[in-house]
C-alpha cells in the first residue's frame, strides 16, 4: 500500500444521536418493535440518521408510513434541534393532507428531541 501512496480507512467519529431524559415521562411501546401496519396511516415511524460531509455532519429525520414504506416527511440540518423534528412531522402531514386517522400511532426512539414539550405540543392533533 505505501508504493502506492494508499493508507486504510480510519476509523469512525462516534455520534450519539439519541440523548434520553430518564426523569421524562415515555409513552409506552405500542408496537413491541413489530413494525408491521394493518393499513395507511395506522403507524407511522420516525428517526434521526447522522450524514458526514467535508463541511461537518448533517442531521437528517425522516417520518414513514409503515405501511407503504414511504416517507412522508423529511427534514435535513446541522443541528439536531427539535425544530428539525417537528418540520418532518409537519411535512408528513402535509403530504397525508392532514386525513391522519385519530388512531394513528407514532413510534420513535425516546430521543430527548421526541420527548420535549416544544414537540408534545406542536403533535397533539395527531
Amino acid at each position: 500500500m505505501s508504493d502506492l501512496s494508499i493508507q486504510g480507512a480510519k476509523g469512525r467519529t462516534k455520534i450519539t444521536t439519541t440523548r434520553s431524559d430518564r426523569y421524562k415521562k415515555v409513552s409506552s411501546d405500542l408496537v413491541q418493535r413489530n413494525f408491521v401496519s394493518t393499513g395507511p396511516d395506522a403507524l407511522w415511524v420516525s428517526d434521526l440518521t447522522y450524514i458526514k460531509t467535508k463541511e461537518g455532519w448533517l442531521y437528517l429525520v425522516c417520518v414513514m408510513d409503515a405501511f407503504s414504506r414511504r416517507i412522508l416527511g423529511s427534514a435535513i440540518g446541522e443541528t439536531m434541534e427539535t425544530k428539525l423534528f417537528i418540520d418532518s412531522f409537519n411535512r408528513a402531514k402535509a403530504t397525508r393532507q392532514k386525513a391522519v386517522l385519530p388512531t394513528t400511532i407514532f413510534h420513535s426512539d425516546h430521543g430527548s428531541q421526541y420527548l420535549s414539550d416544544q414537540f408534545s405540543r406542536s403533535n397533539t392533533h395527531l
